[in-house]
This record gives structure tokens, C-alpha cells and sequence, in this order.
């Protein structure tokens, strides 16, 4: 029905078409009155001369007061019955361009403004109806819809409510606008009781179509619909068709059986009943499960109902959208028998023949989903984003085959299937373009969700893979990380006026954190602080906190840190801010610091070892005090002048027995750590420290050699620097037998700088221990293995100094000669200096020098 406004009478203008040419005849007789009297008083100059003056001065007023009520009167007064009239007439564009023009003066009267509104809707709305596009025709009603609501809020013009309100209805309606269109046609319905027929069954569609479907609503309007005495049979068994699916949508399947058999045989409506009839009774019959068949018995009701609907299918003249229906259920049936190559014939036949169509939308996605059930990734991909791209936009999506919400489940299905079959890539990219239908906070959570779970799949497929390959793979997981963070971010904005907001900012936030995206955690940890929410803070700051660390900007990450622990004592969280505080103290180089914050998780608190943070702790403490003990080494070698030469040598001696003290206590804590957690990532850091504790504790009982006399004491410090040197060969063997496996091409760099590390140091204390021949076998085996790098070199010296100890002078003679010779094999951008004492010049020389001695 065109929602075209009332007819009204035509107006002309003030004047009639006859007076309008009797205008200018009266004026030129006015005019011409003056030739006149000037004529006759030439002849007659007393005569007419003073009758001539005063005939003049009159002429003159007379032909001002013409003027005016000619040329210079008010202009017409604008009415709202003028504005309208051209509208009733049905000259849009006269009454279009007057409209706007109108509107666009400045204190347009607001009745007047509201007659405006209610022509440009009223015209829209006729186009709306006129278009053929789908899109087009919901965009146009949605445009009628804005017009026609501003002008209601305002006041329909006197007379033209019931139409407005008629016509607001329709265009919400018509535009998907199911909830606004509800209150309108409602009131609609009280001022268009000629129209009830129509309204009733707009109002039952609404309620059927709002999120979520209100059919007990729905049932009512349906109801008042079928109790409407001027109801045609046709419109009767509409009704009743109606009613059914209503009560089918509510899973009523009683009452909707009950309506459709008051729709007899000879209806047209008939075959679309019998449609939905079949649907009932595929409600009730049991589906497969994946993977499985049907029995025969499960089998023998749906090869009945194949039967009874085959007829109606193949009836000539029916309905494109019955038949549609009816191929759509036979599909289903065939799907359901497992009798694939039907099914997928009736699917493709659906989807060319009826394109656009519910039921050609529902017969893409079921055998998109077979095919993704099937594991055919490509080929499902491509139905479901067609199916998509035919669905439409959300807010015009109609398929009672297949609602929103099931829709929405489907693809969630879908989407966890291909991450099951490694198809991060196609779930993503179905996800994308779910967007266009599905609520975009889902498709959110859909992708970061993908982003992690390909992020989980890059991380297990390190091991076994090449040093190269893990870094790459590491390099990628983290790279989706920040991607899945991206997405939170994103989930949080939509969500911003939710109480899901701070929760999606701190899983952002987190997530950024692990994927080392610091910069982003940062700014994130501080925008879900700036909320105040009590749920979450003291995480978040440790979150800050961490990401301030690993940023290099540990005078920030302090008052964090601190903050933590000063208002969340007792809370878990408090344990990991002592944990990144030492972190912080150790890189300013606060070791004392450091140390007090990580005793106080072990030894003050209520953490267990079971913990993590517990275990944590535990090897940091012991590579604190392993660098303390490297910070007093280094300071004994480096005492500054004293008074005199032998107090400076105590000085430096006190200095090694501090370090020796903090390297006893490294051995310790290092060791307990590693025993404790043996498969922990810190375990082999932790056991070559403990080698070098040994090893480099060792020179505080030699230097006291030089200086002490006693024999005891000297045959104590013997022992002790033989037991520290003899457990550092130890720890250094264990360690290369562990690090030089069949895995080796698979170790993280530092492991491998580890076990290089570990084939010189332990040389050097066999060395120390004057062990010589043992000495030389493990010098040569670092030789062997790192023949092309710097510092073979040293250990090419250590063998001949070696050999020189055992009077074996041609041996260290050759080599030298031997190191010579590899020196000039090393590759010529080899970094000396980051491994050895001198550069490639200053080798050269020195090897010569030794060569001549």
C-alpha cells in the first residue's frame, strides 16, 4: 500500500486568471490620463489650466497609491497548508525542492518546520516503495523513517497524524527497525482502523524479529489478526501459516501442527504448510552424529517424509520461495541419510536457482559446514563467504532457516575446526568477514582468540627444530601475540560503555606483555588503571611494572613495583612485584637491595616452593649473589693506590675473600635451585655459574698461599683450592656432556655460548690444578671444535705454555705454528675482541714472539 498523503483541494493564488490580465489595461488608462489634460489645455488654458494643476497633483498620488497596491503589497504569508499541497497534488519535485528550500531559512517557525519533514519523508517513503534493490529500499525507508520521526517529535501537521504515524511505521519496519517500529504502528494501529489488516500483521512480524523474538507477543497480534471480521481466505490462511511458524519458532510443535491443519488442501498457502509441516517433523527426528550413520530404523521415517514431499516439490506453478522451501528440506533429508551426492545437488541447484533467497543463504552455510566438517577447508571457505555477502547487513537479516543467533554458532564451530586443522589463516579470515552479519564484538573475540591459539601452535613446534628455525618460530608467536592483543584493544573499545571495558583492557594489556610488545602493555596497564576499577589493579601494576623493566626505564618501575606491595601485601601479586622489583635493583646495580627483596619471598612470606614466583626468586637470588661476587673479584684486581704497596695488597686480598664469600653462597643457592627444578629454563645458566663460582673462588686461597706461612693453614688452603678447582672441572664436564648431544643443532644461543664457554674454562682450571696433560687434551678439544673462531687462539698459547712446563719444547714450538697457521685461516670481519685480549695485528705478533723463544 503507498504511503502517499491525503488528497486535498488545490489552491490558487489571490487573484483569479481573469483579473490577472485586467491588471496592466487599468494601469495604462491611468497613465494616459495626463497626455490628456495637457492636450485640452492648450486650447483652453484659463479653462482648464487650474482644474489641470489640481488634476496633476491628484494623477500623481493616485498613481503612488496604484503602485503600491500593484508592485509593492506584503508577500504571501507561508502556511503549512501550502507547504502541503503540493504533495497532495502529487508534484514531488515542486514540493521536494519548496521543502528544502524552507527548512534551510533560519527561524523557520517550528510548525512550519514539521510540515517540511513530514513532505521529504512522505516522498522518500514513495520512493522506498517504488525501488527494486533491496539495499536501496531499506536505505531510502530508513531516510523516510528520520524525516517522518523528527517531524512526529515535533507534531505531525494538524490533520495528517494518523497518516504519519502509518507511514513512520511501514518505513521502520520496512528499514529492519523491528523495536522502533513496534510503539509506532501500535499507535498507528488506533488511528488506521482501515489499515488494521495490514498493521496487525506488520506488528506479529516485529515481534517476531526483534532480538530476542518475543513470541508470546507475536501470538497475540496474530491473534487480534485472525478475529478481524473483513479477513479474505487467503489473508485467513496466511494468518493462520503465520501462527505456526510463530509456535515452530518457540519450539511449540503441538500448537504449530494444530494451526496448520486449518489450512485445507485447496489453499494456496497449502504447499507452503506442508513445508513447514515436514520441518516439524524433522524437529523431532534424531540427527546423526558426527561421524556416525543413522540405523534402519532411524532411517525409515525421513525416507517416508522424502516421499511426501517429493510431489509437492515437483508441482508445476509453484511459488519460486515454496519451491525453494520445499528443495531446501529435501536436501536436508538427503544430508541426513548420508546420501552426500543428493544433498549437494539440491544445495547447488538452491543457491543458482533462487540466489538471494533464505533459503539459498541456509543451503550455502549447510554445505559450507558439511564440507568444513569434512575437513575440505578451502572449499567451505569459499560457500561461507558468499553466503555471508548474500545474507546482507545485519540489521535487514531475515532467514527463518537459519537465524542469527544458530548462525553466529555455526560459524563459532566452524572457525574452532579450522584451528584444529592448522587453518589459523582461513579461521581469521572467516572470522573478517563474519563482521558483516555477526556483532563485531564477536568477530573480536573470534580473531584475538585465533591470533593466540596460532601464537600456542608456533611455540610447539620448537622443539626439535633448529636453532635458526626456533628463533623464527618465537619471533612469529610473539608477532601474533601483539596481533591477539590488537584485537582485545579493539574488543574494548566497541565494548567501551560495558562493564566488559576494563576487563578487555587488562587481557590486552597482557597479552602485549607476552608478546613483547612492552610500548603497547605499557600504554594499555595505564589506560585500564585510569578506570579505578577495584578488580584487577594490583595485576595490572605489576603488569606496568614488568613492561617498565623490560623497557630499560627501572626508575619508573620502582614506585610501581613498591606501590604493589605496600597496598596489596597479602595478595599474590605482591610476590611477583618483589620479583620484578629485584630485577630492576640488579640492573641499576642495588645487589644489596635486590637481595632483600627476593629473601623476603623465600624466607618472609607466605610463598611455597611449589610456587613459581617461589622458584623464581630462588635462581635470581643466586645469580645475584654470583654477580657479587664478580663485582668484588674485579674490585680486587683493580684496587686503587694505597699508603703502601702491602696494604694494598691486603686490601685486594679482602676483597677476594668477600668475593669468595658471595661465590660460596652462589654455589649454594644455585645448586638447591637446580636440584630443586631440574627441567627449569634457568638450570643450565645456573650450573655453569655454580662452575664458575668454583673456579673463580679458587684464587682467594692461592693468593693467600703467597703470603701465608703456617703449614696447617697452607695444607687447608691446598684443600681448598683443589676441592673448588676439582668441582669446577666437574660441573664444566657435566655440562658439556649434557649441552654436546645429538640436540645441540637445536640449542638456544646461550646455551651454545655456554658450552663453548664451558670447553675453555674447564682447560683453564685443569690448568690451574697443574694437571698438564689433562690440560692439553681439553685445550685441544676446544681447538678442535672452535678451530675457525678467536679463541682458539688462547688455547693454542695454553697448550704450548703447557708443553713448555713439561720441558716438551719442539711441541710447543709446532703449536705455535699450528695457531699461526689458523689465525690466517679465521675469516677476516671475525670480532677478536668480543672473546680474546688483542686484535688480529697484535696475535700475529705475539705469536711470533712466542714462536722465537
Amino acid at each position: 500500500m503507498t504511503a502517499h498523503a491525503p488528497h486535498s483541494p488545490s489552491h490558487s493564488g489571490p487573484q483569479g486568471h481573469a483579473d490577472g490580465h485586467a491588471q496592466p489595461g487599468k494601469l495604462r488608462q491611468l497613465l494616459g490620463a495626463p497626455g490628456r489634460l495637457i492636450s485640452a489645455a492648450r486650447h483652453s488654458p484659463v479653462k482648464v489650466g487650474v482644474p489641470l494643476a489640481l488634476s496633476v497633483v491628484a494623477i500623481i498620488g493616485a498613481l503612488g497609491v496604484a503602485t503600491l497596491f500593484f508592485f509593492g503589497g506584503e508577500e504571501e504569508k507561508i502556511t503549512a497548508t501550502k507547504i502541503l499541497a503540493p504533495l497532495d497534488d502529487h508534484e514531488y519535485a515542486t514540493a521536494r525542492e519548496q521543502a528544502t528550500k524552507l527548512r534551510a531559512e533560519k527561524d523557520l517557525d517550528e510548525s512550519l518546520q514539521a510540515a517540511c519533514l513530514y513532505v521529504l519523508g512522505s516522498i522518500v517513503a514513495s520512493e522506498a516503495e517504488e525501488s527494486t534493490q533491496p539495499t536501496n529500499r531499506r536505505l531510502l525507508n530508513l531516510i523516510a523513517a528520520r524525516y517522518l520521526d523528527q517531524s512526529r517529535q515535533i507534531a505531525f501537521p494538524k490533520g495528517r497524524e494518523p497518516q504519519g504515524l502509518l507511514t513512520l511505521g511501514r518505513c521502520f519496519y520496512r528499514a529492519g527497525r523491528f523495536a522502533q517500529a513496534v510503539p509506532i504502528l501500535n499507535d498507528a494501529l488506533a488511528k488506521n482502523p482501515d489499515s488494521a489488516i495490514e498493521i496487525e500483521q506488520e506488528l506479529t512480524d516485529c515481534y517476531l524479529k526483534t532480538t530476542p523474538p518475543q513470541p508470546k507477543q507475536a501470538l497475540v497480534h496474530n491473534a487480534r489478526l485472525l478475529q478481524l471480521p473483513n479477513l479474505s481466505p487467503r489473508e485467513k490462511d496466511a494468518a493462520n501459516l503465520l501462527a505456526a511458524n510463530i509456535y515452530f519458532t518457540a519450539n511449540d510443535l503441538a500448537s504449530c501442527e494444530q494451526a496448520l491443519r486449518q489450512i485445507v488442501d485447496t489453499s494456496s498457502a497449502f504447499p507452503e504448510a506442508q513445508a513447514l509441516a515436514a520441518r516439524v517433523q524433522l524437529q523431532r527426528l534424531p540427527k546423526p552424529q558426527p561421524g556416525q550413520k543413522l540405523t534402519a530404523a532411524e532411517q525409515q521415517p525421513l525416507q517416508t517424509l522424502l516421499a511426501e514431499l517429493l510431489p509437492y516439490a515437483e508441482r508445476k506453478g509453484l511459488e519460486p520461495a515454496v519451491a525453494a522451501q520445499l528443495n531446501l528440506l529435501l536436501a536436508e533429508c538427503h544430508e541426513r541419510l548420508g546420501q552426500t551426492r543428493e544433498a549437494t545437488a539440491l544445495f547447488a541447484k538452491l543457491r543458482k536457482a533462487h540466489h538471494g533467497s533464505p533459503e539459498a543463504v541456509a543451503a550455502t552455510f549447510f554445505e559450507a559446514d558439511w564440507l568444513a566438517n569434512g575437513g575440505q577447508v578451502e572449499e567451505s571457505l569459499r560457500l561461507y563467504r558468499r553466503g555471508l555477502q548474500e545474507a546482507g547487513p545485519a540489521e535487514a537479516y531475515d532467514n527463518r532457516w537459519l537465524g542469527k543467533t544458530e548462525m553466529q554458532n555455526r560459524l563459532g564451530v566452524t572457525i574452532r575446526r579450522y584451528q584444529d586443522l592448522k587453518s589459523f589463516a582461513e579461521a581469521l579470515e572467516l572470522a573478517e568477514a563474519a563482521a558483516a552479519i555477526i556483532p563485531v564484538a564477536q568477530t573480536l573475540q573470534w580473531r584475538a582468540d585465533i591470533e593466540r591459539n596460532w601464537s600456542a601452535d608456533f611455540v610447539a613446534q620448537i622443539a626439535g627444530r633448529s636453532r635458526t628455525e626456533q628463533v623464527q618460530l618465537q619471533h612469529q608467536a610473539r608477532a601474533h601475540l601483539r596481533e591477539a592483543a590488537n584485537y582485545d584493544r579493539e574488543l574494548a573499545k566497541e565494548r567501551i560503555a560495558t562493564r566488559f571495558y576494563p576487563d578487555d583492557l587488562l587481557r590486552a594489556a597482557s597479552t602485549f606483555l607476552q608478546g613483547h610488545g612492552y610500548q603497547q602493555a605499557e600504554e594499555t596497564f595505564r589506560e585500564f588503571l585510569r578506570q579505578q576499577t577495584r578488580s584487577g589493579q594490583p595485576e595490572a601494576l605489576v603488569g606496568l611494572g614488568q613492561a617498565l623493566v623490560a623497557l630499560g626505564r627501572t626508575s619508573e618501575a620502582m614506585p610501581v613495583l613498591t606501590q604493589v606491595q605496600q597496598l596489596y601485601e597479602k595478595h599474590p601479586a605482591s610476590f611477583q612485584s618483589r620479583l620484578y622489583a629485584a630485577t630492576a635493583l640488579q640492573e641499576k646495580g642495588d645487589l644489596v637491595a635486590a637481595r632483600e627483596m627476593l629473601s623476603t619471598n623465600l624466607f618472609g612470606s607466605a610463598l611455597t616452593p611449589q610456587s613459581a614466583e617461589w622458584r623464581d626468586s630462588l635462581f635470581l637470588l643466586g645469580r645475584i649473589q654470583f654477580q657479587q661476587g664478580i663485582e668484588h673479584d674485579a674490585r680486587s684486581r683493580n684496587v686503587p693506590p694505597q699508603e703502601t704497596e702491602e696494604k694494598r695488597a691486603s686490601e685486594g686480598l679482602r676483597e677476594m675473600e668477600l668475593a669468595a664469600a658471595h661465590f660460596e653462597e652462589a654455589v649454594k643457592t644455585l645448586t638447591e635451585a637446580s636440584q630443586r627444578f631440574p627441567n627449569a629454563q634457568q638450570t643450565i645458566i645456573a650450573n655453569y655459574e655454580v662452575a664458575e663460582a668454583y673456579r673463580r673462588a679458587a684464587r682467594f686461597p692461592r693468593h693467600r698461599l703467597d703470603i701465608v706461612t703456617i703449614d696447617s693453614t697452607r695444607q687447608a688452603l691446598n684443600r681448598q683450592l683443589q676441592n673448588d678447582l676439582t668441582s669446577a672441572v666437574s660441573e664444566y664436564t657435566r655440562l658439556i656432556e649434557k649441552l654436546a648431544d645429538d640436540k645441540e643443532s637445536q640449542r638456544a644461543s646461550v646455551d651454545l655460548k655456554i658450552l663453548r664457554n664451558c670447553y675453555f674454562n674447564r682447560a683453564d682450571a685443569l690448568f690451574d690444578l697443574g694437571r698438564l696433560e689433562e690440560a692439553i687434551q681439553a685445550y685441544s678439544a676446544a681447538t678442535n671444535r672452535y678451530q675457525h673462531e678467536p679463541e682458539a687462539l688462547e688455547a693454542y698459547v695454553q697448550i704450548a705454555t703447557c708443553y713448555r712446563r713439561l720441558q716438551r719444547y719442539s711441541e710447543a714450538r709446532g703449536t705455535l705454528q699450528q695457531a699461526r697457521v689458523v689465525l690466517e685461516r679465521i675469516k677476516p670481519d671475525a670480532n677478536f675482541a668480543a672473546t680474546t685480549r688483542f686484535d688480529r695485528q697484535q696475535w700475529s705478533q705475539l705469536l711470533e714472539w712466542y714462536s722465537g723463544l
